[in-house]
């Protein structure tokens, strides 16, 4: 096996562990294609094939007739395909349709046919979108080609200087400004970006190849979208452990790790980006030196909420499908605990968040909550973090008030050791541990 394949099967074993003990790991099939992309003849295009087909042909709808008015629309399209035409409107598919020799008469059944050929990726149509539910996109390789234009304008810096801040800004932190976009897109001359800069900016949206910034209000009911999108594909480098261990250093206190478990061990990337863009919006990014700490999977935010305080930092980072918060607090004077007004602020804010964005993938029952708060133990290595010494907060609240557990959520302990639930609670959750502890001391009198 040449060293080529090994790189590929590496990536492959990559993806698998993505997806391990997650419900989308029945969706990875066992079988690895290494395509040529020069070699028109390569046999692995017809082993691909094959093993499409044959998943295919499991589906419940594969086999089903399709009505033979179809053929007559889909021929038409592929016809304005042939001639350059990208995306047309649905008002101008309706005419089309109204001088088809069998016309689609019923709307029903035209949604039905858009719906059908979207699930196929012969054109893309969001009927469930108001901004977008009255264009279909022919082509759906156009999306690819613009954005593949916008990140690749490498000489744009050198040619716009009125713009150079934005861009050094758009390659650094993967903030992407509208007037910029639309500034590279207006440079091309075939296909026809610049003129359908609305929709190819709600189509990256909807896509999740970008994400809306925001500014969510601290009660979370409310977001006020911002006129920049963060490109999470652009932040390559991953943050080096010290970013996500805690800070050790003088005149610097942090909290245990707040950890966001979803039900079903699965948070969506596209989560995890939009509650980053989120945090664009609302905190400012934290520095060291000229360098902004924003990373792939992982970003540092000021959360200050007032300039007299000391320095509080929020890291947040994705990790084993877990979202995770630390709060770190710099201080000129010796302080005991990180201040949980801050944190309780900052729970609040992102949970909304997550709460918000991950009603866009899956649907729960009214008053459940898509998450599960965990915390994790401060004597947890700092290698494992988000893997290990994890301990759900409702089991731990009951615990208030009697012993402290020993912490058991260790797979390598060294040495048996308490858990001090409400060292390890207090900041996080204090106005919980002090009702808590009031109604104890109250069923004790």
């Amino acid at each position: 096996m040449d060293m080529r394949y090994k790189i590929a099967h590496s990536y492959f074993d990559k993806i698998r562990d993505l997806f391990q003990g997650t419900p989308l790991a029945h969706n990875i099939s066992k079988h690895e294609f290494l395509l040529r992309n020069t070699d028109p003849n390569d046999p692995e295009i017809d082993r691909l094939k094959t093993e499409i087909v044959n998943t295919a042909s499991t589906y419940p709808s594969w086999g089903e007739r399709l009505p033979a008015r179809w053929l007559e629309l889909e021929q038409c399209l592929e016809d304005q395909r042939r001639e350059g035409q990208v995306l047309v409107s649905l008002q101008h598919l309706r005419t089309m349709v109204a001088d088809l020799a069998s016309p689609i008469e019923d709307e029903q059944q035209l949604q039905l046919f858009l719906r059908v050929h979207h699930e196929m990726g012969t054109y893309i149509y969001f009927d469930d979108t108001e901004q977008l539910k009255n264009i279909i996109i022919l082509q759906p390789q156009w999306i690819v080609g613009a954005f593949r234009y916008l990140i690749s304008a490498k000489e744009f810096q050198a040619k716009y200087g009125p713009l150079q801040k934005q861009w050094v800004e758009f390659i650094e932190t993967g903030q992407l400004n509208r007037d910029l976009a639309e500034n590279i897109w207006k440079r091309d001359e075939e296909n026809h970006f610049f003129e359908n800069s609305d929709n190819l900016l709600l189509l990256l949206e909807k896509l999740d190849i970008i994400a809306k910034a925001s500014v969510i209000s601290d009660d979370g009911r409310t977001f006020t979208p911002l006129s920049y999108y963060y490109v999470p594909s652009l932040l390559k480098v991953a943050p080096h452990m010290a970013i996500l261990h805690r800070p050790e250093q003088q005149n610097c206190i942090s909290t245990p790790v707040l950890c966001f478990k979803s039900r079903d061990n699965f948070f969506p990337p596209a989560v995890f980006n939009r509650i980053i863009a989120i945090c664009l919006g609302k905190f400012p990014l934290a520095r060291q030196g000229k360098r902004k700490l924003l990373f792939c999977g992982c970003g540092v935010f000021e959360v200050n909420t007032g300039l007299s305080e000391d320095k509080h930092r929020l890291t947040i980072f994705i990790r084993n499908s877990r979202i995770g918060l630390r709060i770190s607090r710099y201080s000129s004077r010796k302080a005991r605990m990180v201040d949980p007004v801050i944190c309780d602020r900052v729970r609040r804010i992102i949970s909304s968040a997550i709460r918000r964005e991950f009603s866009r993938f899956h649907s729960t029952e009214d008053g459940d909550e898509p998450f599960e708060y965990f915390i994790q133990c401060t004597s947890t290595k700092p290698d494992d973090v988000l893997d290990e010494g994890l301990h759900r907060i409702s089991d731990l609240e009951r615990s208030i008030g009697h012993t402290d557990p020993f912490c058991e959520e260790h797979s390598e302990m060294d040495y048996p050791h308490p858990l001090h639930v409400v060292t390890h609670l207090h900041e996080w959750f204090f106005d919980q541990v002090h009702q808590i502890k009031l109604m104890k001391g109250k069923n004790k009198m």
